[in-house]
């Protein structure tokens, strides 16, 4: 206990440098731990201001976090109690937006941060944002102008703590920023990107970018400059590891250069950097989008279920409420689309949330269930004046909240719904809707045909059909094609059902059966059962279905042989290695691989085909990088049951892979791996001479083998684990001692370090303080007495005088200084016996009145030396100024101020007393210097003056 005061300073610098480590590991635990521990210790610290605050900002951003707002908001307010530098403010404003950010309350952080950009001279006005953006676009293009984007990725980075900050505090207004004022939202990133090209970039600026490559090429349609400063955004992302905050472009920009299919990894990898960095409201933000996105790409509800599992276990994992409403949205029109079928309108979707206060984002959850509410009506053939309004309020909607930003799944289904309108009735408004939708997609599909054209293509059939064309059926046939193509299933199953409309009011018995077989398979395929059963319902007379597989007999006593040999293995490499041979010459299998889960991700573990051995050569990818088919293992991987197919090549729901294209046929089946509930795996079994291969007994002995395969693999790595650990225990028996031994000599030189630059901080206070009073006293007054002097205007006795005046003087800074200093009355109570005698000498009576609490006054000796000179020169002023008969001396101290006043019956103060003249200047500096005020005011007769000094 005696030690912790000389040991906390470097104990809490030890403390905060680990909770910066643990930051940058993303130990967010540990660094909120460290961080508390710190602040514990602060109190008995002795740091300056700085340090403090920037102790008091980390463990506010820590403690943020962790969800702890209420110690969080502790912190800020201890740091937003030191007064700092307008750098230090605007850290201060960032840090208490992500506190308010956190709790939903993005109003007033929004507000927050508006008031904070314009105390650093960004002031903004949401009424004039609109005027703003055009501004600062002409500002950027300037900018950019004769610079070529390949130029753009070399561009500096910047140290300057100012423009970081700054680019910071822009960032976090960003992100709150949309749903208040979109207009300050594109401003914003238009001023963020002028500023990072022109100073340098930031591990903020990528974000910015991202946001004016939203508003380029949303708003004003420049789709070249907004791709290029987007990619530049990833390419910043990358080079500081902040490609969590580039979900704006690849959300609303990428689609319109590339392919959704290339750009979904890309977000789902900034949802999962983000979630790792700690940045959690901007995980939240591309986990929504990832949600979105998947749904955009139209390949697989399959892969949607997907999607929803992940990023509904982020939400639960952080109580984020954007992406659960989010994942709710989608969710339930996922159940609509699998469900028996969508007879009748679908009513318009509502939030779950019945209670509670509302929170900022519900306006974009509830233009989210618009949309999404038009899409199932649409898909299911219903075109209602309720779906009419539903799309106008769409409309009106993104542009209230996304500041005009278009989306191009809002105009592909507000298109077809029009043209449902148009085949019930002609309507020359639903017909300008559709071409205005129309030009928009073909602009886009000029720079993206592959997620773009087969929409194009599908509304120049739909006004061909309308107009009675004969060329309808094959810009349908080709729409199709162009979204199997580029991987759109969804799309192009709605496209042939809008062929099968056709076909339907043509009367073609062979049109009509062939357009509803291939409206089944893609809806099939897609995974909506809900229309599948629709079409047959509809259509009955057109149904079709396949004969099941034949079933073959299985040998019970291979199964044992099987089980045996697996489990005889104790090394992870080899069970997988008898898995993969015992499937193979048991099952039916010309191709097996074993998919291992690493770290929530599944990944290649042992691949066999055919009757060579293992292939190693891909051993460890992951799933996304290999020719399995990625939604089918995700799918028995999350759900725990097994699938079979008994052509992969037919219709399913799984989408298609690369190992199945150009197969007439291929068996499939996938089988869970798990372990004490756990799914640890998938197995992946493949027939491509045979359909309908993998029997129900084939099935059972693979479930059998995978499960004798868990229990073998947790046998072998509690083998491997037992080895591990006893190399590990020697290993840390010879370490622990040289580390306690490494961390005790680290702990005594830092702490004899430390006693170093207190000694030496001491002394070099103590000297600065000696030559401050030797040059503003004595040495001030000798140099003044030698030159008056020199030039003969003092005789003897001025020149005495002086030299006792220099004498009092010194006299008056020793006592004040002696080792008994600290105790004002002592060093007042010698003041008073030299100056009362002077007084007497001088013709003037004095009066001395002390009343100071208790026997001593603690006072640091430079604050006391202050205190007393000014007496000094108070009392010098009656004696040459004042022709006063009588002085009174009034010395009072309560616990909070002390207090000094001089009064004669003089001749008063000066007519203006504020001017400079008999010393008053030097007493006012003086008092401002210890932190209290000099007043001078008339006494009538006389003058007052009265030193006023806050004691704390």
């Amino acid at each position: 206990a005696r030690a912790l005061p000389r040991l906390a300073p470097g104990l809490l610098r030890l403390n905060h440098e680990a909770g910066r480590q643990a930051r940058e590991r993303a130990g967010f635990a540990q660094y909120a731990a460290l961080m508390r521990c710190a602040v514990a210790l602060l109190p008995q610290s002795a740091l300056d201001a700085v340090e403090r605050r920037v102790l008091l900002h980390d463990a506010a951003e820590a403690l943020v976090l962790e969800r702890d707002f209420e110690a969080g908001d502790a912190c800020l307010a201890q740091a937003e109690a030191i007064a700092g530098d307008p750098l230090e403010t605007a850290r201060g404003a960032e840090l208490r937006m992500q506190w308010l950010i956190a709790q939903e309350r993005t109003e007033e952080a929004f507000r927050l941060g508006l008031a904070a950009l314009a105390r650093i001279g960004l002031r903004l006005r949401p009424e004039r944002g609109a005027t703003r953006v055009l501004w600062e676009l002409v500002r950027l293009k300037a900018v950019l102008r004769g610079r070529p984007p390949a130029s753009w990725v070399d561009a500096a980075e910047s140290q300057d703590p100012r423009h970081v900050q700054t680019q910071r505090l822009v960032f976090a207004t960003v992100s709150v920023s949309h749903a208040y004022a979109p207009s300050l939202y594109a401003a914003l990133g238009l001023v963020g990107t002028r500023h990072a090209l022109q100073q340098g970039c930031t591990p903020w600026s990528s974000q910015l970018m991202s946001v004016a490559a939203h508003v380029l090429s949303g708003s004003f349609e420049d789709v070249d400059t907004g791709y290029a400063l987007g990619e530049l955004s990833l390419r910043l992302g990358e080079r500081f590891g902040t490609s969590g905050m580039s979900f704006n472009h690849l959300y609303f920009v990428a689609h319109r250069k590339v392919s959704l299919t290339q750009t979904l990894p890309q977000m789902r990898q900034c949802f999962e950097q983000a979630e790792r960095a700690g940045s959690f409201e901007i995980a939240g933000y591309a986990a929504g989008m990832v949600v979105g996105m998947t749904w955009n790409t139209m390949h697989s509800l399959q892969g949607l279920e997907e999607s929803l599992h992940d990023v509904g276990a982020f939400s639960r994992r952080h109580k984020h409420d954007l992406s659960h409403d989010v994942c709710d949205a989608y969710a339930r029109m996922l159940v609509q689309l699998r469900g028996p079928a969508l007879r009748g309108p679908q009513p318009r979707m509502q939030r779950e949330r019945a209670e509670g206060p509302p929170l900022a984002h519900d306006p974009l959850i509830d233009l989210l269930h618009d949309q999404l509410s038009i899409s199932l009506n649409v898909t299911a053939g219903h075109y209602g004046d309720d779906v009419l309004a539903c799309s106008a309020r769409v409309r009106h909607n993104l542009h209230r909240l996304a500041g005009s930003f278009s989306v191009a799944l809002h105009h592909w289904y507000d298109a077809l719904l029009h043209v449902g309108r148009l085949r019930q009735q002609a309507n020359a408004a639903s017909l300008t809707y559709v071409r205005r939708h129309l030009r928009k997609l073909r602009g886009w599909a000029r720079h993206c045909p592959e997620n773009h054209s087969h929409r194009v293509r599908a509304l120049e059939a739909d006004l061909a059909a309308l107009a009675h064309s004969p060329a309808a059926t094959r810009l349908y046939d080709e729409a199709v094609a162009l979204a199997l193509r580029n991987g759109f299933t969804g799309d192009a199953a709605v496209i042939a059902h809008s062929c099968l409309r056709h076909c339907t009011s043509s009367g073609n018995p062979e049109a009509i059966r062939s357009a509803m077989e291939r409206a089944h398979d893609l809806y099939t395929r897609w995974g909506a059962t809900a229309m599948v059963r629709n079409l047959e319902t509809s259509l009955p007379a057109f149904a079709w279905a396949r004969e099941p597989a034949p079933v073959l007999p299985l040998d019970t006593g291979t199964l044992v042989k099987a089980s045996q040999a697996i489990s005889a293995e104790l090394e992870m490499d080899a069970v997988a290695g008898r898995l993969l041979q015992q499937v193979m010459e048991n099952a039916g299998a010309r191709y097996c691989a074993l998919l291992l889960e690493e770290r929530g991700r599944l990944r290649l573990a042992t691949e066999r085909e055919g009757e060579p051995g293992l292939g190693e050569g891909r051993t460890g990818q992951p799933i996304e990088q290999t020719a399995l088919p990625v939604g089918l293992l995700r799918s028995v991987w999350l759900t725990q049951k097994s699938v079979v197919l008994a052509d992969a090549a037919g219709s399913h729901s799984y989408g298609s892979c690369a190992r199945w294209q150009g197969a007439p046929q291929v068996s499939v089946l996938c089988v869970p791996v798990v372990a004490a509930g756990e799914t640890i795996g998938v197995l992946y079994l493949e027939n491509e001479l045979i359909a309908g291969c993998f029997t129900p007994d084939r099935e059972m002995l693979a479930h059998l083998l995978a499960s004798q395969t868990a229990i073998a693999m947790a046998n072998a790595r509690l083998f491997q684990d037992l080895g591990a650990a006893h190399d590990g225990l020697r290993q840390a028996n010879a370490q622990l001692e040289e580390r306690v031994a490494e961390r005790t000599r680290a702990l005594e030189q830092n702490h004899a370090q430390l006693r170093q630059l207190e000694r030496q901080h001491a002394a070099d206070e103590e000297r600065q303080r000696i030559m401050s009073d030797l040059h503003d006293g004595l040495g001030s007054q000798l140099f003044v007495t030698l030159s008056r002097v020199e030039r003969g205007e003092l005789d003897a006795p001025q020149v005495a005088g002086d030299l006792r005046a220099c004498i009092g003087d010194m006299r008056l800074a020793l006592e004040a200084m002696s080792p008994d200093g600290e105790d004002f009355l002592q060093a007042w109570g010698s003041f008073r016996f030299r100056w009362d005698s002077q007084l007497l000498n001088a013709g003037v009576t004095s009066q001395w009145d002390d009343r100071a609490t208790g026997d001593s006054l603690p006072l640091a000796s430079t604050t006391g030396l202050q205190v007393l000179r000014v007496a000094q020169e108070a009392l010098t002023n009656v004696l040459k100024h004042a022709r006063a008969g009588q002085v009174r001396v009034r010395l009072a101290s309560t616990d909070n101020v002390l207090q000094l006043e001089i009064a004669d019956d003089g001749i008063g103060p000066p007519v203006d007393a504020t001017g400079p003249g008999r010393g008053l200047g030097n007493m006012r500096a003086r008092a401002v210097r210890i932190g209290g005020a000099v007043t001078v005011e008339p006494a009538n007769p006389g003058t007052l003056v009265r030193l006023r000094l806050p004691l704390r």
